[in-house]
């Protein structure tokens, strides 16, 4: 069974509408009951629904208790037949000791309330599957599947996030922004606390939670050009002895983004000043020509040989093209094409550069 669906919907259709401006939940659990009705039994017949509902397992569900839900009948594919579904009457708060940041507004409020809500019911299945199975290897498989679930979910919402990351730095403050940051908070809360519960199935995680922040912070500087101040989180971590973790999460604005920074500038193997530096350029170079022009100008720079016969710009057309593309605009204010560069700058491509004598040709000479 995979224990992560609700995140795994919350990048699909299913749940679009959560961040619809259209939002129609005042509260939590009206938003739990919504995500969390589900059909546990199709096209059973009436004898089969009494003895189904006399033994529906509800914590093998995510339920602490007998109250916590209600079960339904619905029509069948057959007038013979019907459906179960169960449906949540209370949601569950927050067990763990995290301080999260105050929601921008009401509907990120009582999405992170469905965030934390999953959370604590996902723990309730891994802790009940665990618990109940004697069948190590089948264990091992859970954990493990559900630990990839929880992965591919990371790395899908990372990439949301840092779209809406790059638009709006200040995400704290802006909704959806907001809200995706805490879907990937809870899917690395998730990720430790399956690696710690199962670890005697999983062995020790290769990533701790300052590594896993880290990663979701590493925004490319090439999606960074409208912005080079963001607000970034400061962490402070806690630890129990006990199987889940205490982590208290202290958020402070300012005007750099210091993890990004680092682990960007680590991975490339540069200083995080002159990373600073290099976003500090993005969109300062302006060319008013012609771009056929500007990557004539630069393949003559990479075929013209010095008298040591070396090259007088040694580069690469997807590098020079990756580099005008962060740090140069048009005369229309417009940020250059790398393909429209690269194309331009292959040999094969010369009808579409300027002739000798031709208006806009610049003719490099040493």
């Amino acid at each position: 069974m995979n224990h992560i669906q609700t995140f795994s919907e919350l990048n699909s259709e299913k749940v679009r509408f959560l961040l619809s401006e259209k939002f129609p939940y005042r509260d939590v659990l009206s938003l739990v009951k919504e995500v969390n009705t589900r059909i546990i039994y199709e096209n059973v017949t009436d004898e089969q629904l009494h003895i189904y509902t006399k033994n529906f397992n509800y914590k093998a569900f995510g339920f602490k208790g007998k109250n916590d839900f209600k079960l339904t009948t619905s029509a069948g594919d057959k007038p013979e037949f019907k459906n179960i579904s169960v449906t949540p009457v209370c949601y569950y708060s927050l067990h763990d000791n995290f301080t999260l940041a105050p929601p921008p507004d009401v509907r990120s409020k009582i999405i992170v309330g469905l965030l934390a809500d999953e959370f604590e019911r996902i723990k309730l299945r891994a802790i009940y599957t665990f618990e109940t199975s004697n069948d190590e290897n089948q264990v091992k498989m859970y954990a493990r599947k559900n630990r990839q679930f929880i992965k591919t979910c990371f790395h899908n919402h990372k990439a949301t996030f840092h779209d809406l990351f790059t638009l709006n730095p200040n995400y704290l403050h802006h909704p959806e922004s907001y809200i995706y940051f805490y879907i990937n908070f809870f899917l690395i809360k998730l990720r430790l606390f399956y690696e710690k519960f199962f670890i005697d199935f999983l062995g020790p995680g290769k990533k701790n939670e300052k590594q896993l922040l880290a990663e979701l912070f590493q925004v490319n500087p090439a999606l960074m050009y409208k912005q080079n101040d963001a607000i970034s989180p400061s962490i402070k971590e806690e630890h129990n002895t006990n199987f889940s973790e205490t982590a208290q999460q202290h958020f402070a604005t300012g005007t750099s983004l210091a993890m990004a920074y680092q682990a960007i500038a680590k991975e490339n193997n540069i200083t995080a000043e002159n990373l600073k530096l290099l976003l500090s350029l993005v969109g300062k170079i302006k060319w008013n020509g012609y771009k056929n022009t500007l990557a004539d100008y630069i393949l003559q720079l990479m075929e013209t040989k010095s008298k040591d016969g070396l090259s007088l710009l040694e580069t690469t057309p997807d590098d020079i093209s990756s580099l005008l593309s962060i740090v140069a605009i048009d005369k229309d204010g417009y940020m250059l094409s790398k393909e429209t560069i690269k194309t331009l700058l292959q040999p094969s491509k010369s009808a579409k550069r300027p002739k000798d004598g031709a208006k806009g040709k610049v003719n490099i000479k040493i």
